[in-house]
């Protein structure tokens, strides 16, 4: 993955082409059959299961390109590796329980402000690690803003764009003094994300095994799994604010849910759901959904019998509605009757998520013996900031 040529990105493109021609011929006959017949084959519904499958696979494979392609060059963490001694520290303390170097490191680089009851910060090169796999398989990360904090939480000026615009005739003193404008606090709350990888103490002795590597990828996949699921889901409550959780309606403080015609998924109600966003959001828009809604988007087609859904054949990367992107979360519900299946919006605008210092690790070799435990946290918030930049579609009972 590392020696990415552009024939390795032309090839994988190439191969999404012809398996969509492949994917609507099949598709087209299925249609036909249920003209004809009322139902489609059997035989038609698996080749074209199969086949669907198939652009899954090599979607994924070129976003995951895409995800290399773009990684950030990261300035962040520069607090523990000028040289090799905190790095050194750390490894002494993860496999021999030796604490004293890197406690008294630590003390020095945070002016005695760590408490070390929550265990010390990972190495630079493992926060660059952990960081760089959690935005490359959180799309919520991809899409939405982040922001680094130093404090518990972030409050901003609800800043709609209703009341906080105007033309003015008696200049600022007018603008200050007007009692119709009422301005509104939004604070998100940073929460601890806890993980406990066991391992036992064969593992972390054995020289042939990096320890920052195996610890870094063990962490990644608990935070990656806990957050995508609560930016979606999550109540407020001890986790970020999910974007599933709030109340239906227009008004700010809720989310309009576009509703299906019938309990099944139409192109009408994609293209609905498509322009019911407000053109100042407009740009930079994503669809967000689960794999099982993007299989049955594939075979829609609209009124003048042109399929919505197309693959991204002249740059490569993510799929497209309409020109917008689409990204894939096993946290959206499936199409479903009463679900609410897809989100779409300028998630820049809409959603905000937080972060707040690095990952810390405790040892604790002693509530699972013979096992070593980890207990690793990490701070990080999120919540929606512009109700009007997001809207989500909800299936017909």
């Amino acid at each position: 993955m590392n020696n990415i040529t552009n024939n390795d990105i032309a090839t994988k493109t190439n191969k999404i082409g012809s398996t969509w021609e492949q994917f609507k011929s099949i598709n087209d006959r299925r249609i036909n059959e249920i003209e004809k017949k009322g139902s489609a084959d059997s035989v038609t519904l698996s080749h074209l299961d199969k086949i669907n499958k198939s652009l899954d696979r090599y979607q994924d494979s070129l976003n995951k390109i895409e995800s290399v392609l773009n990684r950030p060059a990261s300035n962040r963490h520069k607090l523990n590796e000028t040289n090799c001694e905190y790095k050194n520290a750390f490894c002494k303390y993860v496999k021999k329980g030796l604490e004293s170097d890197i406690a008294n490191l630590e003390q020095k680089n945070l002016n005695n402000s760590a408490d070390q009851k929550l265990g010390y910060s990972v190495t630079n090169k493992m926060n660059k690690a952990i960081d760089t796999l959690l935005v490359e398989n959180s799309p919520m990360r991809k899409i939405s803003s982040v922001l680094e904090i130093s404090t518990d939480s972030l409050e901003l000026i609800e800043d709609r764009e209703d009341i906080m615009s105007g033309w003015s005739e008696t200049g600022l003193s007018g603008i200050e003094n007007s009692k119709e404008t009422v301005f509104t606090k939004k604070i998100i709350l940073t929460h601890e994300l806890y993980a406990q990888p066991k391992v036992n103490q064969k593992l972390v002795d054995d020289p042939r095994i990096d320890v920052e590597d195996w610890l870094s990828k063990k962490l990644s996949n608990i935070f990656i799994r806990q957050e995508n699921s609560a930016f979606i889901n999550g109540n407020g409550i001890g986790q970020p604010k999910g974007i599933l959780s709030y109340e239906d309606g227009n008004e700010w403080g809720k989310i309009e849910r576009i509703k299906t015609e019938s309990n099944k998924l139409s192109a009408d109600d994609i293209i609905k759901l498509f322009f019911s966003i407000k053109e100042i959001y407009s740009n930079n828009t994503n669809f967000l959904m689960s794999r099982d809604s993007l299989q049955k988007i594939r075979m829609l087609k609209d009124k003048n019998c042109q399929y919505l859904w197309q693959p991204n054949l002249s740059e490569g990367g993510s799929s497209t509605l309409f020109g917008s992107k689409i990204y894939i979360s096993t946290d959206m519900p499936c199409i479903n009757p009463g679900k609410i299946s897809i989100a779409f919006g300028n998630f820049k605008n809409a959603y905000q998520i937080i972060d707040r210092g690095d990952v810390r690790v405790l040892r604790d070799p002693f509530t699972h013996k013979p096992y070593i435990k980890f207990y690793s946290t990490k701070k990080v918030g999120g919540d929606i900031v512009n109700f009007e930049a997001i809207k989500l579609l909800e299936i017909a009972s």
